[in-house]
């Protein structure tokens, strides 16, 4: 039960890399659309898409931990019910 915590923390922080990589491309998004004319209104939107795409990521990883968790944790209690 102690590497609970350490499959949580390593969950967070590939989804925290997850979301600095994205924003790394968004600022190169940035940097390269004055260079290719995109209208300031239409890179704001490609920026948005990625941010929204970032941040359902993100509450994916987040189910995705908490059922884990659920599951290790009806495991762990079945395990432990005596047998009638």
């Amino acid at each position: 039960m102690r590497d609970l915590p350490t499959k949580t923390r390593k969950a967070r922080l590939r989804a925290l890399a997850a979301i600095g990589v994205g924003l790394i491309v968004s600022c190169a998004i940035g940097l390269v659309a004055p260079a290719q004319t995109i209208a300031p209104a239409e890179a704001q939107a490609d920026r948005d898409n990625v941010v929204r795409g970032l941040e359902a990521q993100f509450q994916v990883g987040l189910i995705r931990e908490r059922k884990l968790a659920d599951d290790r944790e009806d495991q762990l209690l079945s395990g432990a019910e005596p047998d009638s």
